[in-house]
């Protein structure tokens, strides 16, 4: 694959080469470097390779195959699911746009506990590419942000020192920078179990999604199931009710899902339905940080399983 010359220039912070498209009109540092965030391999490789067009690139992609990509994304998406709500939520609300997720995707895969970095840059390519898709497809609303923050409150110091600061970065030509971090800091880093005040739900408008190819109606089966979760664990978290039975929960969740997209009606197979579904829930609890592990599930004296809404945890 012979690679064709690209116009660049030398970032004056990290002092790399780098292609034009990764620095502002009026800026001196490259778009990483703005925010903190090492430019990753095959952006700096890139330019090794142009200056000698006569050569062809060789990657090698003998480190992990298609199923192991698979299982790195879901990690990753998983382990930060918190974080990129957080933040595709600021941008929102502060930049008045949707954060651009290479450079999300850049910051988590720098992330100090992961090293995903160290693989080929063909494979890392497909990462990146397979993440961008999930965080595409993630429902942001001030329900989900909030969740979200609310299970992160649980965190290490130095994870939500490392988010606020990535935040504080991406904000650094907005006027309200300080406010925002200030507000995100008092619900982040505070000695309260809770927020302390009501978290808005938000109810999926599900009219708003295509629904045309089968693929289409999985992905708002998705995207609805785990909004009606969210939205029962926030009713139960606003009304101070902790403790909950999680069949029972679920059951009604359920049923709320159904009289909204009925499997027969939107034409998913019954068990691909429910698959879906369960796994939506599943999604949910992790947004809430609720687990076996951690006692935010447990059986209770008669054999029915509870769900403790205090008992949460992230690290």
């Amino acid at each position: 694959m012979n690679i064709k010359e690209i116009d660049k220039r030398e970032c004056k912070e990290c002092n790399r080469f780098l292609s034009l498209n990764l620095f502002r009109a009026d800026g001196d540092c490259c778009r990483y470097c703005e925010i903190g965030v090492i430019p990753p391999r095959h952006v700096t490789n890139q330019f090794k390779a142009s200056n000698d067009s006569k050569n062809d690139i060789k990657l090698d992609s003998s480190a992990i195959n298609s199923s192991d990509i698979k299982k790195v994304v879901e990690d990753v998406y998983k382990s930060y699911v918190y974080e990129i709500i957080i933040i595709i939520g600021c941008s929102y609300r502060w930049n008045k746009s949707r954060i651009d997720e290479d450079i999300l995707i850049d910051w988590l895969l720098n992330r100090k506990d992961l090293s995903i970095s160290k693989q080929d840059s063909e494979n890392l390519l497909v990462i990146k590419s397979k993440l961008k898709e999930k965080i595409r497809e993630t429902v942001v609303d001030v329900m989900m942000i909030k969740a979200s923050i609310r299970t992160l409150h649980e965190a290490k110091l130095d994870r939500k020192n490392d988010l606020m600061s990535f935040i504080d970065k991406l904000l650094t030509n907005e006027t309200n920078r300080n406010e925002a971090i200030s507000e995100l800091k008092e619900d982040l880093i505070s000695d309260k179990e809770e927020l302390g005040y009501e978290i808005p739900i938000v109810k999926l408008d599900h009219t708003n999604y295509k629904k045309d190819t089968l693929n289409d109606r999985k992905i708002l089966l998705e995207k609805l199931a785990l909004n009606e979760f969210v939205a029962s664990i926030i009713d139960n978290i606003n009304s101070r009710n902790y403790i909950i039975d999680k069949k029972d929960n679920e059951d009604n969740t359920r049923k709320n899902i159904e009289k909204i997209l009925d499997h027969k009606i939107i034409g998913i197979d019954y068990t691909d339905y429910y698959e879906i579904i369960i796994k939506s829930f599943n999604i949910g609890y992790t947004l809430f940080g609720i687990n076996y592990i951690n006692g935010g599930i447990s059986k209770g004296m008669n054999g029915i399983e509870i769900i403790n809404l205090r008992n949460k945890s992230i690290d």
